[in-house]
Order: structure tokens, then sequence, then C-alpha cells
């Protein structure tokens, strides 16, 4: 063999080693990642993936908190004793069936109306479902479902 054969075989045997060896390195490194999934895989549990448990549940509660809600009116639209006057009921007239009705102040009460009953009420006292938290010579202030309603005695409305 002459010396350009051997230059040529020489070349070939170590571009052959050279691929070889990358190959093996390339299978070895996939044999590796393999045996990591391998073990995620038989280590995991089916049925409690724990993210998407929480996520039922959440899905869950917020469905029960749909069902159970009961819309109410704060001021129903369906009392025409709001808007028509109707005998008999003139003390309704543009005041919802829920709402007091203050007339004034007699010394540490006021005088209010309610479904159409007069009561003296006093600071703390309830009535409506609501509480009396201020009352002096300017307003009362009547607390319901923490809203605020301010009476005012000069001026005999409501803000």
């Amino acid at each position: 063999m002459n010396l350009k054969e051997t230059f040529f075989w020489n070349a070939l045997v170590a571009f052959s080693a050279v691929t070889t060896f990358y190959f093996i390195y390339i299978d070895y490194n996939n044999y590796i990642k393999y045996n990591m999934r391998w073990e995620e895989y038989s280590n995991e549990e089916l049925g409690t993936d724990k993210e998407l448990s929480d996520k039922i549940m959440a899905l869950e509660t917020k469905l029960m908190n749909k069902e159970d809600y009961i819309f109410q009116f704060k001021n129903n639209p369906t009392d025409l004793r709001r808007i028509i006057e109707i005998e008999g009921m003139e003390s309704y007239f543009g005041i919802s069936s829920n709402d007091i009705k203050v007339y004034g102040k007699v010394g540490e009460r006021a005088i209010v109306q309610y479904k159409g009953r007069t009561y003296k009420v006093t600071i703390g006292d309830t009535i409506a479902g609501g509480k009396i938290t201020v009352l002096d010579n300017k307003e009362l202030v009547f607390l319901r479902d923490e809203e605020e309603t301010h009476y005012s005695f000069n001026k005999s409305a409501r803000r």
C-alpha cells in the first residue's frame, strides 16, 4: 500500500471511531434521561395529582356557594306602594316596606315608623333588621347590612 492509501484508511478509521463515540455518548445521555423519567413515572400515584384536586375542590366550593345564594332586593321594584298612592296606605307611599320613616326627635329618642307602626328608638336599638348607631340633634344614622342610611331632622329628607 502506498502512503496515500494508508492516509485514507487511517482517516476513515479515525472518523468512524469519532462517530461511534459520538453516537455512544448520545445514546448514553438518552438512556440516563429515560431512566430518570421511568423513576418519576413509577413513583407517581395515579389519581393523586395535588394541583388538579385543589382546583376541583375550589370549583366545587364556588358551585356550592352559587347554589346556596339567595337573591334579595334591597328595594323591591314590584312593591306598588312605592309608586302608586293607595287609599289607606298613604304612610307607605314613596318608601319601601323594609325602610323606616323618621318623623322627629323627642328628648333622647327618635320617632320612626316601620310597616305602619310607630316606634320610639334610641342609640343601639334594632328595628327593621338594622341598628340605630347615631342619634343627635342633626341626624339619625341607621346601619343595616353594612350600609349606613342618614336621616336628617332638619329637612326630613334621607341622604
